[in-house]
């Protein structure tokens, strides 16, 4: 009977195995230095698995001629590694601005393109002098957001409006007037003990970050007056401070209702507490001399303060209870790693003491190779970081601090530096007509590595336009790699007098 059994369950694993063989296995979302592909074949570049013999087949577009970009959001390069790209016309529009009244308004509009790469945004903007008019070019068929800021404090940006230029009509033109049924917000600021918050900045946002009030100060007794674009139900008051000892803060959400918010009490904002800081490193407690940058937790990083330390000399300052973000970047030190986003809390008790010890770089040593074999001379080497946090997922908006520190190869191609411990984004940039290198790398103790450049895709074509397409700088993005929720660039050139250009493309990595 046991002999029967074992057969059995021998059959049944035999079963299960010939299923899962069959069956394909799931693509893998993620990868880093400590989670390789499962698939040995592949190569983990910015946290995907890719077949380093496969080239990137979609791609996006940047175009940038004459201090004006456009973008191709979706480039399909699997039939053919040469496109010929034609440069839109850039459209005139006509902006006016105007209050209820009809009477000019001096300030500037700003263009926003609705859809753009990640992390490469496409922004206009046109000042609209004393008559309130301006003019600003805009490109054809492309969908764009405009905003109008007035120059005078009390009043509010204008509602978005949406525009896609089209090169058939004789005349476009945007119109900005800001309505008379604003609504006006008033209030009073009160510390915890119930005193006048007296002289600080105000202004609102709605739940989306975006301003929707003029700007205004609260006066002797804490009144202030702000001005709100009509239909907004939901909005945050941000009360702003470019003192580090008084509070900053961006209040919980709240509903407009009829403007009269009566007392508002700041939590938090007083007395300033002393505090002694210090920056060192290792067992040397002599401070150094940093520039470091400040921001309280409860504004969401909305405010900065920025001060310098001296080297030798100890650093007292005067902070607001509660917790903040403290970046530290060394000065004349290249042995030190900097530090972003350090969170250190601000009890309500007397003196304090913070010290932030810095640690060293990490040395790393290594060689550039081109695919014949032969040392890359000068090759840069880009090496890009975001500091103060480990995961992608985990990034807040305070943590998009990039550190970025570019380096070459020497004549033999090979390099020496020091670099900060973490995770590292590397991008080996060598000369025509060889493709760049992409790499992530985890940098903890002293590494040598050597960077094989391999034999990439050629892609070329020709840019034209109504002006001609020489000199358009063209940028190839990934739509598949992010690096901190930015689209990788794979590769960029400049099109010559004739518009004709070629850009060598990895393949891959």
């Amino acid at each position: 009977m046991r002999s029967i059994l074992a057969v059995f369950l021998l059959s049944s694993a035999g079963c299960v195995a010939d299923l899962l063989q069959l069956g394909e296995e799931p693509e893998q979302p993620f990868c880093d230095v400590e989670t390789p592909c499962r698939d040995t074949s592949k190569q983990c570049i910015f946290n995907r698995c890719f077949d380093p013999q496969e080239p990137f087949e979609r791609v996006a577009l940047n175009l940038h001629r004459e201090q004006r970009s456009q973008q191709l959001l979706d480039v399909d390069l699997s039939n053919s590694a040469r496109l010929d790209l034609n440069l839109l016309a850039e459209i005139p529009v006509r902006l006016t601005a105007e209050s209820a009244d009809g009477s000019p308004l001096t300030g500037r509009v700003v263009a926003s393109r609705q859809h753009s790469i990640p992390g490469s945004p496409v922004h206009r903007q046109a000042i609209l002098g004393n008559e309130g008019s301006g003019t600003l070019l805009l490109t054809e068929g492309t969908e764009w957001q405009l905003r109008f800021f007035p120059e005078a404090k009390n009043f509010p940006p204008s509602d978005p409006q949406s525009l896609a230029p089209q090169s058939s009509l004789e005349e476009q033109s945007v119109r900005f007037q800001l309505a008379d049924s604003a609504v006006n917000v008033t209030g009073r600021l009160l510390a915890e003990d119930g005193s006048a918050l007296a002289s600080r900045a105000v202004r609102l946002q709605d739940t989306d970050g975006r301003r929707v009030s003029g700007s205004s100060r609260s006066d002797e007794e804490g009144r202030f007056e702000l001005t709100l674009r009509a239909g907004i139900n939901e909005v945050q008051l941000l009360i702003d401070s470019d003192d580090p000892s008084l509070a900053a803060r961006l209040m919980e959400p709240r509903g407009v209702g009829n403007g009269e918010w009566g007392d508002i009490n700041v939590p938090f904002d007083g007395p300033a507490i002393p505090v002694a800081f210090t920056v060192r490193s290792g067992q040397d407690s002599t401070p150094l001399a940093c520039d470091i940058l400040l921001r309280p937790v409860a504004a969401g990083g909305l405010i900065r303060h920025r001060l310098e330390t001296v080297a030798g000399i100890p650093t007292l300052l005067e902070l607001v209870q509660g917790r903040w973000w403290i970046d530290v970047h060394p000065r004349d030190r290249d042995d030190l790693a900097p530090v972003i986003g350090l969170e250190v809390d601000i009890a309500h008790r007397g003196r304090q003491e913070v010290v932030v010890n810095l640690a060293n770089r990490v040395r790393m040593t290594g060689v550039v190779l081109l695919p014949n074999g032969q040392p890359a001379l000068g090759a840069r080497l880009i090496f890009q970081q975001v500091m103060g946090t480990g995961r992608e997922a985990d990034l807040s908006p305070w943590a998009y601090q990039d550190w970025v520190f570019e380096h070459q190869t020497d004549e033999n191609g090979r390099f020496e530096l020091s670099l900060p411990p973490g995770e590292m984004a590397l991008f080996v940039v060598p000369s025509a007509p060889h493709p760049r290198l992409l790499r992530l790398l985890s940098i903890r103790d002293e590494l040598s590595v050597e960077l094989p450049i391999s034999e990439g895709t050629l892609f070329s074509g020709e840019v034209s336009g109504d002006a001609g397409g020489g000199n358009t700088l063209i940028q190839v993005f990934s739509r598949d790699l992010r690096f901190a929720n930015r689209a990788v660039l794979l590769g960029e050139g400049i099109a010559g007098a004739d518009g004709s250009f070629s850009i060598p493309l990895p393949v891959g990595q």
